[in-house]
């Protein structure tokens, strides 16, 4: 199957093609969050490359955040342009779950931190399991004060922002804890994959809507996924 990955969640965006297991092409797009305008191109730069035209894909999956809402927003227009120009499935993927693939083979344990704003911070723990990122602490956006208690001791702290954690946040966390000092941004790549193989899935529902994960920041509370 050919997969179709996209993620427009930070700064730097990501959109890659994929065939079975297989990475055929990955494009990153810095464009200060203006992704509008650079997904068709780079999309159709990475067809090119890799031989195919749109009617070859097989399923889409695209980054759902949390992140930038607008950003999140933009890659969710247009890879539902996409399906509905091409009628092919399209699957939803945590962004976080796609930041945490690239340091898969880092750690035992990924720990994902993004800044939410207005005091809050998105938390989550992965592992991976051989075939995806599974969750070992539930994605939810915890105030600064009460984060650190929740990140997981031992495990590879890293995020998307530019400015890294304050060092009021990186002080608290646990002892064993490794920071990751420079940017993980979402794999276009993971979300491919994801999206094939929830397509094969027997569980697989095509009918479910495609929204962008939202938890108020400020407050405790899991995300709810679906």
């Amino acid at each position: 199957m050919i997969g179709l990955g996209i993620d427009t969640s930070t700064k730097v965006g990501t959109l890659a093609l994929v065939r079975d297991e297989e990475l055929l092409v990955e494009h990153t797009i810095d464009a200060e969050l203006d992704h509008s305008a650079r997904l068709l191109p780079t999309l159709e730069s990475a067809l090119a490359k890799a031989g195919l035209s749109r009617t070859d894909l097989d399923c889409i999956g695209v980054g759902i955040g949390p992140g930038s809402l607008t950003g999140v927003r933009v890659g969710i227009a247009f890879a539902k342009g996409l399906v509905f120009a091409v009628g092919k499935p399209l699957i939803g993927v945590c962004s976080l779950e796609a930041i945490a693939y690239r340091r898969r083979d880092s750690a035992e344990i990924v720990s994902v931190i993004v800044d939410a704003k207005l005091g809050g911070y998105y938390y989550v723990g992965y592992m991976w399991n051989g075939q995806g990122m599974e969750e070992v602490s539930p994605l939810s956006v915890f105030a600064v004060q009460e984060l650190p208690e929740h990140v997981l001791p031992g495990s590879l702290v890293v995020s998307p922002d530019e400015s890294g954690l304050s060092s009021e946040l990186a002080d608290r966390l646990p002892e064993d804890c490794r920071i990751e000092p420079s940017p993980v941004f979402p794999s276009a790549e993971y979300s491919a994959h994801r999206a094939i193989i929830e397509v094969r899935s027997e569980a697989f529902d095509p009918k479910k809507m495609v929204e962008p994960i939202y938890l108020r920041p400020g407050v405790p509370q899991k995300a709810k996924l679906g």
